[in-house]
């Protein structure tokens, strides 16, 4: 899904940082989008870490809002 604008409907959705899923928990106009982002292992596959992995990402590595849930990594 295209990405026409960064603004608070996105908190709690499902997203594609960089090259991670993450699901955005705040979006802040200056510091960007606050999100929790997978591991992963191996080629293809993530999974969520028992810490949570958190980073403020510029609004530009924002790659794609996912429509649904993710799947549930093992």
């Amino acid at each position: 899904h295209h990405i026409v604008e960064v603004d608070e409907s996105l908190v709690s959705k499902y997203c594609v940082v960089k090259s991670y899923p993450g699901l955005i928990l705040s979006v802040d106009e200056d510091e960007g989008l606050e999100i929790k982002t997978m591991h992963r292992v191996g080629r293809n596959r993530f999974f969520w870490p028992m810490m949570d992995d958190v980073f403020w990402y510029p609004r530009e590595n924002l790659v794609t809002i996912h429509p649904g849930q993710l799947l549930r990594g093992t």
